[in-house]
């Protein structure tokens, strides 16, 4: 499921404390930017657990309107990394 805009998925401020409201409030509230660092080291843990073989991938076409995907961001950067 490496699409673009699903994973990582599209940051989207909380509409009643947007994050500059959030960042000098405190520094314990979480941003849009924190949640897109998680899902970034999220997928990097997956990535490093895999002791044999890792397989990444992604649907070329959606299902429901038969439109063309894109790649997740994470998938290419992966595949350049695996390429090196």
């Amino acid at each position: 499921g490496l699409v673009e805009r699903r994973f990582p998925s599209v940051a989207r401020p909380d509409p009643l404390l947007l994050d500059e409201e959030r960042a000098a409030l405190s520094e314990e509230l979480r941003t849009s930017a924190d949640e897109q660092e998680e899902e970034r080291l999220e997928f990097f843990d997956a990535c490093a657990a895999a002791s044999e073989r890792l397989v990444l991938s992604y649907p070329r076409v959606d299902g429901q309107s038969g439109r063309d995907r894109v790649p997740s961001s994470f998938l290419l950067r992966a595949a350049r990394a695996a390429t090196w």
